[in-house]
């Protein structure tokens, strides 16, 4: 907000004076707070380009890795991003088997130390990134998606999807699908990867 020019203060002040419709208290409030009267700017749009543009955008939004990663959450990160969305594995299991030498809670807590997010909210994110992938091919419904990403019903996958991209995935496919006419290729759109 950028502060009123004085010519509109000056004018607020002629208009208390004249109108007779301001009782004499809200004319002597007006007249004291007019010097600090900001003026309202609308809201700014920014245009990302294509829609690929925009979920690149939105991914390194999602999840910005510190400077420093410990090599224990390196290694539980790579086994997380191997998962391919799949949910069910257990925390203290996994630490056991990938030799961390913690627990599976210090991990969690060291976890979200070096990435910012908590376990569960990195691999939800993930997920939503592969369906995200998945809705580029016209072929598979939201439905077969969400159940194939192991949602109990495609109502909970699109509040979750639409949290993270601030699109429904009806929307995102129907973006996507103007983004790419028919015969194009991805890469020829200018569009990238995930």
């Amino acid at each position: 907000m950028s502060k009123a020019p004085k010519s509109a203060i000056s004018k607020l002040r002629f208009t208390l004076d004249k109108s007779s419709e301001f009782s004499r208290a809200t004319k002597t409030m007006l007249t004291l707070i007019g010097p600090s009267l900001e003026m309202y700017k609308g809201p700014g749009i920014q245009i990302l380009g294509t829609i690929s543009a925009f979920i690149n955008q939105r991914l390194v939004e999602i999840v910005k890795p510190t400077d420093y990663a410990d090599w224990r959450v390196t290694r539980f990160q790579r086994f997380v991003d191997n998962q391919d969305a799949k949910i069910g594995w257990n925390i203290q299991q996994t630490c056991r088997e990938l030799g961390v030498g913690i627990s599976g809670s210090r991990l969690a807590r060291l976890f979200r130390r070096c990435l910012g997010v908590t376990v569960r909210e990195y691999v939800k994110r993930k997920r939503l990134c592969l369906a995200a992938q998945q809705l580029k091919n016209p072929a598979l419904s939201v439905k077969e998606i969400a159940l194939g990403l192991g949602y109990r019903n495609a109502w909970d996958f699109q509040r979750q999807f639409k949290h993270l991209f601030s699109l429904t995935p009806t929307e995102f496919r129907k973006m996507y699908e103007k983004e790419i006419q028919p015969g194009q290729s991805e890469t020829w759109a200018e569009a990238g990867s995930f």
